[in-house]
């Protein structure tokens, strides 16, 4: 029995112990976890004070260079841009530079024609880039020699021009008044002075009666070549009728439909 007694007593010794083991043995390690942790942690804070400066630092370089860039967009000048002269379809007669650029970018606006003695109106493409190189072009010109007939559009250049070694120039579009004709008296004119490369074809557009024929004619006056290949719109009026023409490029060659002189007929009309 005192055996007994005395097995007992050793195993709540031990059991004793191994508690104050556990309870020393967490205490180590929440010591530890305070320790480490208070460590990692004040690392971390260091890391997020580092990171915050260093951008703070970035950005006060990228602040640095935009400030340079500014200043050396100060200093250094702007290419001057070439100044054009300003040249008529009144001279068109006059020979320039076979080496001139000429510019044909899509219109990006419309100018108002209007004039009161032929009594109607008329939308104009243009681009204030139309010209070439050297020079520039109103948005449109009026041919005093020609009842007021005015000239539009871009700069064609001719090679070659009417003297040897020179280079004439005229505007895409013509727009005219003319007599007053019937559809078939105008339908004969076209037969008899011209050669139309398909028949003239009558069309009902926007309440207006129009004809509309493609011809090729000598570029200059009097000498058989050059050719250059017209499309003509006629408008009959009640009073006059209207012709607008322009002269193809050869990169329109290929689509002889009449749907840009359309767009322009478009805005065709008659005074009050």
């Amino acid at each position: 029995m005192w055996e007994r007694k005395k097995s007992e007593n050793n195993n709540e010794d031990q059991q004793a112990k191994n508690a104050w083991l556990l309870i020393i043995g967490v205490f180590i390690v929440i010591l530890a976890v305070l320790f480490f942790g208070r460590a990692y942690w004040q690392k971390q804070e260091a890391s997020f004070i580092d990171e915050k400066q260093l951008f703070e630092q970035i950005s006060d370089i990228k602040g640095q260079i935009a400030q340079l860039q500014e200043n050396l967009s100060e200093k250094v000048e702007k290419p001057k841009e070439i100044e054009r002269a300003l040249i008529k379809a009144e001279a068109a007669l006059t020979t320039i530079d076979c080496d001139e650029q000429a510019n044909f970018e899509l219109p990006d606006k419309t100018v108002t024609f209007l004039n009161q003695d032929w009594g109607i109106s008329l939308d104009i493409p243009y681009n204030e880039k139309w010209g070439s190189t050297s020079y520039k072009l109103n948005s449109y010109d009026i041919d005093m020699y020609k009842n007021g007939a005015i000239f539009f559009g871009p700069m064609i250049i001719h090679k070659p021009g009417l003297e040897p070694n020179s280079c004439g120039w005229l505007r895409q579009y013509l727009f005219q008044m003319t007599e007053r004709l019937t559809l078939d008296e105008e339908l004969s004119k076209i037969k008899k002075f011209t050669k139309p490369l398909s028949p003239p074809e009558k069309k009902t557009f926007n309440d207006l009666t129009i004809i509309e024929y493609t011809v090729t004619e000598p570029i200059v006056v009097g000498q058989d070549k050059p050719l250059a290949t017209i499309q003509t719109l006629i408008v009959l009026g009640k009073d006059a009728n209207y012709i607008l023409s322009k002269e193809m490029m050869p990169q329109d060659s290929s689509t002889l439909n009449f749907e840009v002189l359309e767009n322009i007929i478009k805005s065709f009309k008659f005074l009050e």
